[in-house]
């Protein structure tokens, strides 16, 4: 089963259904702790967000292709984009969103590969690389209507769920995020921005890249 943050990673690291899983961590267990060390599992910290192994599968070696085929016509590839995802992803961002940074000074474990469905960091690489911004900025302007329903029926206004759907790109951008992998580590850091570290240099370089540029592409 997924671990709390490999979901939060996957479904809230871009806004709604723009994702690319940059920021899919490993099993609880190799969690890091306060003092650097593997220990306490990050579900302990808040409610688990679950996907089955299957779902991921699925998942996220599509995400890429339907996200750009929004550039030629973002209603048919809205359209391909279940009801379920976009609940995960509401969902998702409001924990990201809620996480509260607090210092782990010590050694950052790298990750274990394969993580989710990818066998190695370049191939997660190159699935950030395949994403268009400008085809995600497409997707999530068709996708508003449907996910302001969505956050409704989630008990949310739209306003808060892109606030937090901005909140969770703000975040995995950060500069804690780079200070960390070149191992600087005064500054308190999220779950999530921790995950995100842990998948080196590979993914994490051309990950933050791809963030800044779906910013400025889907809130200009």
């Amino acid at each position: 089963m997924i671990d709390r943050i490999t979901g939060q990673s996957l479904l809230a690291l871009l806004p709604s259904i723009v994702v690319i899983a940059l920021a899919a961590g490993p099993s609880p267990s190799s969690a890091v702790d306060q003092s650097g060390q593997s220990g306490q599992s990050p579900a302990a910290s808040g409610p688990a967000l679950t996907l089955d192994d299957a779902t991921l599968e699925k998942i996220a070696p599509a995400l890429p292709q339907i996200i750009n085929l929004a550039i030629l016509d973002p209603w048919i590839a809205s359209e391909m984009v279940p009801d379920s995802w976009l609940d995960s992803a509401i969902e998702s961002a409001r924990l990201v969103a809620q996480e509260k940074p607090r210092a782990r000074p010590g050694r950052m474990e790298p990750a274990t590969w394969p993580v989710g469905p990818w066998s190695s960091a370049a191939g997660m690489a190159a699935s950030i690389r395949d994403l268009d911004p400008n085809a995600a900025a497409a997707l999530f302007g068709a996708l508003r209507p449907r996910l302001a329903r969505r956050c409704e029926v989630n008990g949310a206004t739209a306003a808060r769920c892109e606030q937090e759907m901005r909140v969770t790109l703000e975040r995995l951008g950060s500069p804690v995020v780079a200070a960390r992998l070149a191992g600087r580590d005064a500054d308190p850091i999220t779950d999530s921005q921790l995950e995100f570290a842990r998948l080196g240099p590979q993914v994490v370089h051309p990950g933050r890249a791809k963030i800044a540029a779906l910013r400025r592409a889907v809130w200009p």
